[in-house]
């Protein structure tokens, strides 16, 4: 087992620019404990939270992050595909790559179902724009000439990014998987490492592992227990006693 950070921003400070700095100083500290990955939450205006301190793009504070960091490996969780051009994320994703020096992962997501207020409703289910998205981003990431797309919701002729890339064929990508067997299924499929919420049970998450599992040994990818990221709430402090104290109000 290796741990990673998952820094998800809800501080509930008024000026964001206080839970960045805290954001950042905690994956600053866990870069010097040794911990391997940090994925960071986004929570974008139009499709969740609206706090004055949320963080609707992860990737400027990663390549910050990269600047002050030397081995952890940073992506955010999640970019919700349906709301985004395709080829954006993927050339967003690519400059990260050269930023970070190859630290960078993509964290691809379905986001909130259907309609927002800000944005109305979306031209399709938001799990078939989505696979289509990353079939499309994919492609960018990897073709070696300019090509044409013809999908149903995104067209073009003679597309491609600049720049492709550092990380050959494409650096990890991270899919966020806890609503359906669907999304645990595409994770093996495409190669991706699946990134489960703090809130199924044990049982739960069992199931999960295996449909992974098994899914991969369909389609004869490599989908081992390693792969799995879980989120879970940890609290870290000196002792239980202070634990309880901070926690509880308990002076023991």
């Amino acid at each position: 087992m290796q741990f990673g950070l998952f820094s998800n921003g809800e501080r509930q400070n008024q000026v964001a620019k206080i839970t960045y700095d805290e954001d950042l100083a905690e994956v600053i500290l866990a870069d010097e404990l040794g911990l391997q990955e940090a994925w960071i939450s986004e929570h974008g205006t139009f499709v969740s939270f609206h706090a004055p301190d949320q963080l609707p793009s992860a990737d400027p504070f990663i390549c910050k992050a990269a600047v002050l960091t030397k081995q952890i490996r940073m992506g955010p969780g999640i970019r919700p595909l349906p709301y985004f051009h395709p080829l954006q994320v993927a050339t967003d994703a690519a400059v990260c790559d050269h930023l970070t020096n190859g630290r960078y992962m993509a964290g691809f997501g379905v986001g909130l179902p259907g309609k927002t207020p800000q944005r109305g409703k979306l031209p399709g289910d938001t799990r078939t724009m989505t696979r289509e998205a990353i079939d499309l981003i994919l492609t960018a990431w990897t073709a070696t000439e300019p090509f044409d797309w013809h999908g149903e919701f995104w067209r073009g002729e003679q597309l491609h990014i600049i720049p492709q890339p550092l990380t050959k064929p494409h650096m990890e990508v991270g899919m966020a998987c806890s609503r359906s067997e669907g999304t645990l299924e595409l994770a093996a499929q495409k190669g991706f490492i699946p990134l489960m919420s703090w809130t199924p049970q044990p049982q739960q998450l069992k199931n999960m592992v295996e449909i992974y599992q098994r899914a991969g040994e369909e389609g004869r990818r490599s989908a081992p227990r390693s792969r799995v990221r879980v989120a879970r709430m940890i609290y870290v402090t000196d002792s239980m006693a202070q634990a309880k104290r901070d926690l509880c109000g308990i002076d023991l």
